[in-house]
């Protein structure tokens, strides 16, 4: 195979894993380490694709999209997420939930009572102000149009004005390597003053959402104590943090694995 041949295979085997390693790539194509480390440079830059340790990956950068947007991504996987985080509610409990599909998607399963629930997202407080056993607390402020989800110093300010046993967060991208992410600054900030104010951080995030980078980083998924994913979460990430102390919930279609 030549060496042209040879790179426009390995950048489709890419785009198709979204990753690769040396060692894997010189074993397939029967070449040197050396000549696929000079093949992985020449490929990084272009496309995404950036250089890792041992490795080439392609980076998955999340757009700021909007809630109806949102709502079409892996929709079967974020409602069993949503519907076995429900199942974590207690009665009597204070709970957070961040704004976002999968986090809105949980109220119709909460059927733990009295439950007192404090969001920032107009869209989520709309849908539990009508379950008679939630009790509704909405932090105010500038409302984005793409989001119904309000921010600014007025929401920081009633956020941290509260505590709560259990927040409940969604993210645009994580990874132990760059933490937990979201498009947009001023969320950025609204879900790290969530996670201060809550004893409990249960991160409900589909596995699309692994590696994903995005422009602003709300913490670390060390900081989470329970994530919540479906079956397409790798093993890397699973044993990485469960190193770090975390509870892996895995779910599948309508039911736990």
């Amino acid at each position: 195979m030549l060496a042209e041949e040879r790179l426009e295979e390995i950048g489709r085997r890419l785009r198709t894993r979204g990753a690769l390693t040396v060692e894997e790539v010189a074993h397939d194509f029967g070449v040197s380490l050396d000549t696929v480390r000079r093949d992985f440079n020449r490929l990084s830059g272009a496309d995404g694709i950036r250089r890792t340790h041992g490795g080439i990956m392609v980076e998955k950068v999340a757009p700021d999209s909007t809630l109806a947007e949102r709502a079409l991504e892996a929709a079967v996987e974020k409602r069993a997420i949503a519907r076995r985080a429900a199942a974590l509610v207690n009665d009597g409990e204070t709970i957070v939930l961040d704004a976002g599909t999968t986090t809105g998607l949980m109220v119709e399963y909460i059927d733990a009572r009295d439950v007192t629930l404090i969001t920032y997202s107009v869209d989520i407080a709309a849908r539990a102000i009508r379950r008679a056993n939630l009790t509704v607390f909405i932090a105010g402020g500038m409302v984005r149009a793409s989001t119904g989800s309000a921010v600014g110093d007025d929401t920081l300010r009633m956020i941290r004005s509260l505590q709560a046993s259990t927040a409940f967060l969604g993210a645009n991208g994580f990874s132990m390597r760059d933490g937990l992410m979201t498009p947009n600054y001023h969320e950025a900030s609204v879900k790290r003053a969530i996670m201060e104010i809550s004893r409990r951080r249960v991160l409900l995030a589909d596995s699309s959402k692994i590696g994903r980078r995005a422009l602003a980083r709300f913490g670390e998924l060390a900081e989470i104590d329970v994530l919540i994913s479906d079956g397409g979460l790798d093993r890397k990430t699973v044993g990485e943090f469960e190193v770090a102390g975390g509870e892996v919930i895995v779910v599948a279609g309508e039911d736990d694995r």
